[in-house]
């Protein structure tokens, strides 16, 4: 089957370029690539016209789900493979995924994103708390999605009504849920893995800690204050069996920054 690729972006100039060349480089040669950018503010269109890639600009930002949907409109083949611009999917990412479609209840299947030496207390907590490398082992047939570094059967996503362009964020894990609502085969391989490029500041890393786990909905009382028992008992303990004083201190920030920006909202 032929496969299309796009690359989500937004304000990604920096990484976009390497997440492109990631694509190129594909053993499996991909039969149609582009991005769309989500109103992005720097110059993330023109670098991926300089690298000779079609780019999708939408007119602001108007959210994930947006630029999913869009990307699913645009694609042209029976399967789509989505890439982050923050991530590089090394060369034998789409062979090994594309495997998994011999099997025809097979909607999606995503790997483990992965991240080369941390060099601040942020990544280093990025890497245990939030991309988890050293506990994803286990291979799944009704997985979480996420569209980080992932492949899609297009009509699947279809017939679960697509991704909801109305959705800001989250807007993988939601059409994940349709798909295995429809008895539909969600994967994650542990062996298909993706890299992050580039590093998160503090405010960066505590956003995207609270949107992978918020699972759609704002963080009630209760919630808060088990949150809070479990960033000290597990995740500051894990900190500290490494000596990792500066990581344990954002486990501690970590639930009350998601209670304040879901009172914010």
């Amino acid at each position: 089957m032929q496969i299309s690729a796009y690359i989500a972006c937004y304000n990604g100039a920096a990484t976009l370029a390497r997440a492109i060349e990631g694509l190129k480089r594909q053993a499996r040669v991909v039969d149609e690539l582009f991005v769309v950018d989500n109103g992005s503010s720097d110059n993330s269109v023109r670098v991926a016209e300089e690298a000779g890639v079609r780019a999708i600009p939408l007119e602001r930002c108007l959210g994930r789900g947006a630029s999913r949907a869009r990307a699913m409109e645009e694609a042209r083949h029976p399967l789509v493979v989505s890439c982050d611009a923050g991530v590089v999917l090394p060369p034998d990412f789409v062979g090994k995924a594309a495997r998994w479609f011999e099997d025809a209840r097979v909607a999606a299947v995503t790997g483990r994103i992965a991240q080369h030496e941390a060099r601040t207390a942020t990544d280093r907590w990025r890497g245990r708390h939030l991309f988890r490398t050293d506990k994803r082992t286990e291979m799944l047939e009704r997985a979480a999605f996420s569209t980080g570094g992932a492949m899609v059967r297009a009509a699947s996503v279809r017939d679960s009504g697509g991704y909801d362009a109305d959705c800001p964020e989250g807007e993988d894990a939601d059409l994940g849920r349709r798909m295995l609502d429809r008895d539909y085969k969600v994967i994650f391989d542990p062996d298909l893995v993706y890299w992050q490029t580039g590093s998160n500041n503090l405010a960066q890393v505590l956003e995207r800690y609270r949107r992978w786990n918020r699972a759609g909905t704002r963080m009630g009382l209760r919630t808060y204050l088990k949150q809070i028992k479990y960033s000290a008992t597990v995740m500051a303990r894990e900190d500290m069996e490494t000596a990792d004083v500066a990581a344990a201190m954002i486990s501690l920030i970590s639930p009350h920054y998601q209670f304040w920006r879901d009172r914010a909202e």
